[in-house]
This record gives structure tokens, sequence and C-alpha cells, in this order.
């Protein structure tokens, strides 16, 4: 039907009394209407009046409300009446909420109430308007009649008005209750921009358009639960008396319900607006709807009949009449397509067929109330008795209509085949392989780290055939994946998951990674069964490294590449450090002989980064760590030089340090042939003196005169013999062995005794 205040409203109530008996009411936080407004004839009954409304709609709420107000109050109250005769109080609540009380106690107090929402004075939703003018009409009828009241509604009376009855739940049931809360999350309407689509109009409709019609919105708001198709199949094209050609192309359309929001006004961005225009127009044409400025109609019939052929619906979809079924098995067929999470096009008229209103049945609680979303833009949804609609001289409910078994055709997801579940050691860019599914457009592949799909490492929507190569995952690591299928239908459920676990190809070392020049590492990885291994320096294969280890001795970046079937496996590098040992050298010194008291310089030779110490005779000298020595010992000296881990330590250099005045001298005459050369001497240091211990051993030049000196003994072992140049005084022994000595006229050599020799 139309929007607010353009319904095609017909009497919605009819035939028997009998319903006036029954009475059955539920505690629930939403909207509940009680439209089975039961009488029972017993007793006189009486008008309500507003004080009384007002009352028994305070008491209500405190017991029903949804407990966010624990001191209600009445807001207002708006009375309807019917031949002059009130018949029901609409009672709006502060700080929310609403209470529908009846007119005349005959009936049962509360027809229908919500604990959030208002009557706003203006408009009900035609269908409960229509509902309410029935029931108007039986209870006035009822009146005129002389019904009595029943003793059940006496009691119903007397519970609620009774201040007491707040103590304890009035009505009973609680948790045990069964109960689906509503389904749909939309609150659709037929008015602008819903229907900017629908064919233009200079009177009445909104927005410039006519009405989208009850019957597609009811219909759109179920397709957009269900956000399906994707694609619709096929076209529709139908002429309209008054608007002409109307056409819509369901299989050229991708229906976007992401972008479709739960309700959609004038500020809403277009491509939202958009969106739901056009599911909205498509439906009103695939149903050929009777567009008009006052109210659009259609059937819910031919939803049944279209949405299969158009719009890949299920063809187990079907059409339900309420007069073919018992109450009960109505009731059980309503119930269990809400438990199967299935909202139900329902419809229903007058007795004779005309005037009622499309609208979905998305949820219930307990065994009779329905939640009924209106297509109202979410004006009074909320619950209703849908035993039976209405009591008295009408019977709505003979004409009361389901449309069930509302499913989407789903695409079937494929079916995993290569490689196999559980497969391990697989390299780390396999190639995966599924079935195909038939009238599936794309696929979806999903890889992971973990089986709830949390760490994706691939998510490739735009697969077209059934395989695929997958790279950059990790070696030895373990993955999940599944796929899914999209057709015109929509998207498949996902398959089932499979893992495999890629193979180790992490490259170990057997020791240090970074050593010196000289040594070497044994690179490995773990072997696999039908492996083959090609290692690599630097990128640059090495010819015949072929196992699953090798030995590096030179440096550069390590790694290797694993085949199995064909597929290959890269490892990370692993860095090999070869650093070259220094040079350890001691420059030539000026001087390896020095004087007592006097010192020489040994220098290493030097390069950036390296580090010193020095020895003597073996031992590390304490703080002799830089490139320079003094030294000023005898001993042999040498050089540990390291760098990088790396060590060299130099030949060993002897340093003699010798006395000022030593008693022991031996000629060398390496200056020389003069005695009193400093240098002749084995001894660097001195020249004799008196009481040395002179020896003039054979192999050299000896000096060429002996001058008067006092010493202790002399050995003469050359055989070129030696002159004296004056008295020479040998106070201990004089020992020739060999050559001579030659006195000249006045020289002497005289003994300790003083006698001449």
């Amino acid at each position: 039907m139309s929007g607010r205040n353009h319904g095609k409203i017909l009497p919605l109530l009819s035939s028997s009394v009998s319903l006036i008996n029954i009475y059955s009411v539920m505690k629930r936080l939403a909207t509940t209407l009680l439209l089975s407004l039961l009488f029972l004839s017993v007793l006189t009954a009486a008008p309500v009046d507003e004080e009384t409304a007002r009352r028994a709609a305070v008491q209500w709420i405190q017991i029903n409300g949804n407990g966010e107000s624990s001191s209600p109050a009445v807001r207002e109250a708006f009375p309807f009446s019917h031949n002059g005769t009130v018949t029901h109080y609409i009672v709006n609540m502060a700080p929310d909420g609403f209470v529908i009380v009846a007119g005349d106690d005959i009936a049962i107090p509360v027809l229908m109430y919500g604990s959030t929402g208002h009557y706003d004075g203006s408009e009900l939703p035609p269908a409960l308007r229509g509902m309410l003018e029935a029931f108007s009409a039986d209870l006035s009828t009822a009146i005129a009649d002389g019904l009595e009241q029943s003793d059940e509604v006496r009691a119903l009376w007397s519970d609620l008005l009774d201040e007491r009855s707040n103590l304890r739940s009035y009505f009973g049931g609680g948790s045990s209750i069964m109960s689906v809360s509503p389904l749909l999350t939309t609150t659709w309407n037929q008015t602008y921009p819903y229907n900017k689509y629908c064919p233009s109009t200079s009177t009445g409709g909104s927005g410039g358009h006519v009405y989208t019609g009850c019957v597609a919105t009811a219909m759109a708001q179920v397709m957009k639960y269900h956000s399906a198709p994707t694609t619709g199949v096929g076209s529709n094209t139908y002429t309209h008396p008054t608007y002409g050609s109307q056409s819509a192309n369901f299989g050229n359309t991708t229906y976007n319900y992401a972008s479709m929001p739960n309700s959609v006004s004038g500020s809403t961005p277009t491509a939202q607006q958009n969106a739901v225009a056009t599911l909205m127009y498509h439906c009103g044409v695939a149903v050929e709807m009777d567009y008009g400025p006052t109210g659009s109609a259609s059937s819910i019939y031919y939803s049944y009949q279209v949405m299969p052929v158009y719009f890949r619906f299920k063809s187990t979809i079907s059409y339900k009449t309420r007069s073919s079924y018992s109450s009960s098995a109505w009731l059980a067929m309503l119930t269990g397509e809400l438990d199967n999470s299935r909202p139900v096009l329902y419809r229903g008229s007058a007795q004779n067929g005309t005037g009622g209103h499309a609208f979905v049945v998305d949820g219930y609680t307990g065994t009779d109330y329905f939640h009924i979303n209106w297509g109202w833009g979410g004006y009074l949804d909320g619950y209703f008795y849908l035993n039976n609609l209405t009591p008295s001289s009408y019977n709505f409910n003979y004409y009361q209509k389901m449309v069930v078994g509302i499913e989407p055709v789903a695409s079937t997801p494929p079916t995993l085949l290569s490689p196999a579940n559980n497969t391990t050691n697989l390299c780390t860019s396999p190639t995966l392989q599924w079935n195909s599914v038939s009238g599936a457009t794309s696929y979806r592949l999903q890889v992971a780290s973990d089986a709830s799909f949390t760490t994706v490492a691939v998510d490739n929507s735009s697969l077209t055939g059934t395989s695929t190569q997958v790279t950059g995952l990790n070696p030895a690591t373990a993955y999940y994946w599944r796929m899914n299928s999209t057709s015109t239908a929509g998207t498949s459920a996902w398959s089932t998951v499979w893992s495999f676990t890629t193979m180790p190809a992490a490259v170990t070392a057997n020791g240090p990674t970074s050593f010196c020049d000289g040594g070497s590492v044994i690179l490995s990885t773990v072997p696999v069964s039908g492996a083959a291994y090609v290692w690599s320096r630097n990128s640059v294969a090495i010819p015949g490294a072929t196992s699953n280890m090798i030995t590096a001795v030179e440096s550069g970046d390590y790694s290797v590449a694993i085949t199995v079937n064909g597929c290959t496996t890269h490892s990370s590098p692993l860095t090999v450090t070869v650093n070259p040992v220094p040079t350890a050298t001691i420059l030539p010194p000026s001087n390896t002989e020095i004087c007592e008291g006097g010192s020489t310089l040994l220098t290493a030779s030097q390069s950036p980064g390296w580090s010193y110490q020095w020895l003597k005779d073996g031992n590390p000298l304490l703080g002799a760590t830089g490139p320079v020595l003094t030294a000023t010992e005898s001993g042999s000296y040498a050089l540990t030089v390291s760098a990088n881990g790396c060590s060299e330590t130099s030949a060993s250099l002897a340093i003699t340090v010798h006395p000022l005045n030593p008693t022991d001298l031996v000629w060398t005459g390496s200056i020389d042939t003069d005695w009193s050369t400093t240098g002749n001497w084995d001894s660097p240091c001195a020249t004799p003196g008196p009481g040395d211990n002179i020896t003039i051993p054979s192999g050299c030049t000896p000096p060429a005169a002996i001058p008067s000196v006092s010493l202790g003994n002399l050995t003469i072992n050359n055989s070129a013999g030696v002159s004296l140049s004056g008295n020479v005084m040998v106070n201990g022994m004089l020992t020739l062995t060999q050559g001579t000595i030659t006195l000249g006229n006045s020289d002497l050599i005289i003994a300790s005794t003083g006698e001449i020799i």
C-alpha cells in the first residue's frame, strides 16, 4: 500500500464474537498489539472513562514495560469513537511508550502497547488503522446488542486496576517463552526517496513520484535481509494504463546491498538512495505494480510467482492460505519459518477479499504474537496477535495469506582438490586447485596462518579459473586455505578448510658464521625426501653444490633453493663473513743493541681497526697495547696484532742491553782498528779500562796497537798478532794462543808482581 495518509484501506476486522473469549498476553520489551480483542458474554459491561484508561495504561507499563522508567506517567490520551461510542484510547506515556486501552470493559483491557514510541496524533499505519476501525465497529455492535461481560474479562480488568498487581508477573511467561527477535533491521517506507524511480506524478505521491506499494516494500526488505540476489535473471516490461511502459532488466543489474542502509531520507548519500530505490522499483516491475498517486497495489501472490523467476530464490517457495489450515498448523508453519531465520511475506484482507495490506512477519514471542514490519518507516512496528486478527462481524483471518520458504539459491562452494589436506613439506609458492562450480563467475581464495582466518596471508577474490599459484609464504609454517564461489545467485558459503605445511628451508650453520681467513663453516638445511638442492653465494649458483649442505670458505650471502615435484622454495640468505688475518710485523729498529740506561723504539706495521699486544720473552707486556714500544731491557720481543677476531704474532726480535762498564771485553774491530773506539768491542757501550779482561779473537782485524793500559787478563788468539804502543800491565794471565806480540823499543809487558814479562 501507499505511504502515510495515502493508503487504500478497507475494514480489516471480521466475523464472529467467539474470538472475544480469547485472551493471551505476552510480556516483551518491544511494541505489542493485541488485535484479538476478546469478549466473553456473562455480565453487564460498562464504558471505560479516560481516567480509568489512564490508570490502566500506567499499571500496564509498570508491569509489562521495559523497565526504563519505574514511575511511568501519562503524557496524553486520544479517544477514538464509532457511532458516538468511545471504543478505545491511545495513551502516550512519559517518558516514552504507549498503550491502547479498550473503551468498554466488555473487551480485554489492553489491545496493544509499546514501551518505546508513541502515537503522533495524526495517522496510523493503514493496516493497523483498519484493524482498529473493524474492532470499533464490532465493539459498538456488541454494546448495542447488550453483550454481557465475562468473568474472565472482568478478572482481567480487576487485576490490572489493582495497584498490588505490579508486585507479580501479571500475565506470567518469563524466560521460558519461545521467541525469535525481529530478523529485519530495515525500516523502509514507500515515500521519497524510496520511490525515486517509480513513475512520476503531478498529483499525490511523494517527491513527485507515486508510492512504491506495500508489496514491493515488503518484498525488497526481505531481499535486503538475504542480500540476494547479486544479479537477477532476465527482464520484465509491462504497460501501465496511466504511466505507460514500465521496464526493469534484472539480469543486467547488480544489487548493491552493502550500500543499502536501514533507512534512507533526502539527506542520505545519493548512491545509497539509488541502491534502495533501484531494488524497490525492480520489485514493483516484477509484480507489475498498479502504481497510483494515492496508493500502489499488487499481491504477494505475484511475489511468490516472480521471486524464483527473476530473483533466483528457491523454487520451494510456496504461497499459503489461512483457510486451508487449522489454527495450530498455521501458527506452527509460521513459527517454523522464523525459527529457520526466514522472514515471511504476509497479507490480510476483508472477507470479500478487498483492501488489506502486505507486510513482513519477521519475529515472534510466545505462541501467538508475531513481530510485523509494516513497511511504514518503522512507525508502530511491533508484536501482534495473529491467531485471529479480528473479532465480531468480520473475518479478516479468512483472507490471510503468506509466502513461506523464501530462500535464495546459493552458489555452491568449491571442493578443494590439491594439495591434499594436511600435506607437509610443501614449497612456499604452491599451486592450489579446486573443482569448477557450475554457474560460478569468480572464486575467492583465502590462505591464513590460523584456522580462524584472523591472520590472512592471501585474499584473492578475482579468480576465474580452478587453480592459482600462491607466493610469498613463509617456510616451515602451517597454513589453512578455503574457497567460496560467486555466481549470479550470490556468494556461496566457504568451503571446508584444508591445511598444509611449507617445507623448512632455513639455512643453519654448525659454528660461527664470522671467522678468520683459512677457516670454514658447514651450512645445511633439513633434508627433504626427493628434493633437489641448489646453493648460491650472492645469488650466483655454486657449481657442484647440490646436496643439503655445503662448506663455506668465502664471505657472502648463502642461500639454498629446494625443489620438490617442480615446486621450488627459496631460503632466506645466511651471511658468512671471512675476516682477513692482520699482518704482524716489527719494522727494523735503529738499534737492537743499546747501552745500559738507553732505549730503542720498536714499531709495528699498522692498519685502521687493528689492536696490538707486545710480548717479551713470550709474555704479554702490561699496558703495551700500542703500535710503538720503547724497549729498555734485553730480551726477545714480539707483537700480536688482532682485527675482527683474527690475530697474528710476529717473528721475535732480540734486543740486547749492554752494561756501561763491563769487565770482559772482546775485540770485534767493527768500526776501525783503534783500541779506544767505542763500537770496536763486543759491548758497544765501553772501551777497555783498568782491570778489564781482554780477548782479541781470530777472524777479525786486530787493533793497530795496544796502548799503555792496566789489564786483568789478556788473551790473544789472532794470527795477525798485535803491537804495543806503551807499557801494558797484565794483572792476571797473559795467554798467547796464536799470533805474536810486537813490542816497541821502550814497550814492556809487566806482570802484577812488577816483573817484566
